[in-house]
């Protein structure tokens, strides 16, 4: 998988959340190992739900 920002080598990865409110959590996800972008499914939706609202405001 490439990178959407540039382009570099995306390999998966699990990723710990920590939050003082919460206990630990982890999750899938994958990461760049040129820029270090960070991709999963919650960043992804927003983005495309970003996209929509973007594209909507244009027509």
């Amino acid at each position: 998988m490439n990178c959407r920002k540039c382009g570099g080598l995306m390999v998966a990865e699990k990723f710990l959340f920590t939050s003082i409110e919460s206990r630990p959590w982890d999750y899938f996800g994958a990461r760049c190992l040129c820029c270090g972008r960070i991709e999963d499914p919650v960043i992804l939706a927003h983005e495309m739900r970003a996209r929509f609202r973007h594209s909507k405001v244009k027509a």
